[in-house]
């Protein structure tokens, strides 16, 4: 059995950890309040152009021959495994579509994601990968400078992986693909071109059009980007509580070890003055 210097040592280390831990599920806690009021914000800001091309009738762009995945993690631990089940996603499709004959390539937001996925497809990443996004509050700006970054090179297909909230204690990773240029000029169905014609255009429709892309592609990367903040806060908030309540167990199992102990030793050194009286 360890000692009691020991057992005592231990139980004040997890208790210091316990309080730590608790500190931050208050911070997470303030931060996801703030986090979900500028999604609710940014919400009426982002959907509206991401549900315009929702409802026009459906592309299939498989057939397209590369894709880019723009992958938004974070930079920040401690938040369970939400990191590594969005990278677990990444990873399964990467396959999938490298199987299937695609050219795939990575764009990673944040740290977290993009050091799990090197050690399996550190080879498919592209120059335009990002860290500390989260330095300053996310907005629309950075939401832009990734758009452009994504669609640099005009990939044939983009693919946006994120974390979507669905609740405090649970979260999902998505792999949404957003149109791209080439998709619609090379496999967007008729119905598409039969739409726009309805309408005179100045200046021509190509031209509205690709600004209309470049708009919708940092729409995308807005909304999905702060979906994936708060349930990044969320993970977070769970995580910390889960490592408070484990605290308190150690602690108390400690607790019971020490009092046990020193009751041990109380007892022994009882046993040998009783046998010493008893000598004399």
């Amino acid at each position: 059995m360890a000692s009691l210097k020991a057992i005592s040592m231990r139980m004040k280390s997890v208790a210091n950890i316990g309080k730590i831990t608790s500190a931050m599920k208050m911070v997470s806690t303030a931060k996801f309040k703030h986090d979900e009021r500028r999604y609710n914000a940014g919400k009426p800001f982002s959907d509206p152009v991401v549900k315009f091309y929702e409802k026009l009738p459906p592309m299939d762009s498989s057939s397209l021959p590369a894709l880019k995945m723009v992958v938004l993690s974070s930079d920040k631990g401690m938040c369970g495994g939400i990191n590594s089940g969005l990278a677990k996603s990444v990873r399964v499709k990467a396959i999938e579509e490298e199987q299937a004959g695609t050219a795939v390539e990575l764009m990673c937001c944040g740290s977290k994601a993009q050091a799990a996925l090197k050690r399996n497809l550190g080879n498919r990443f592209s120059s335009s990968s990002f860290e500390e996004i989260q330095a300053v509050p996310f907005n629309f700006t950075t939401a832009s400078m990734l758009a452009e970054s994504a669609m640099a090179g005009e990939p044939a297909r983009i693919n946006v992986v994120h974390n979507h909230f669905q609740s405090m204690i649970a979260y999902e990773p998505l792999n949404v693909p957003v149109y791209t240029k080439k998709a619609v000029k090379n496999v967007a169905p008729p119905e598409w071109s039969k739409a726009v014609d309805q309408y005179n255009f100045e200046p021509p429709t190509w031209e509205v059009w690709d600004d209309l892309q470049e708009f919708y592609t940092a729409c995308a990367i807005y909304g999905k980007y702060l979906d994936g903040i708060i349930s990044e806060q969320s993970a977070r908030m769970a995580a910390m509580d889960n490592a408070s309540k484990n605290s308190d167990e150690i602690v108390d199992k400690l607790t019971l070890q020490y009092n046990r102990g020193r009751q041990a030793r109380i007892t022994t050194e009882l046993c040998e003055i009783i046998a010493g009286a008893s000598a004399q």
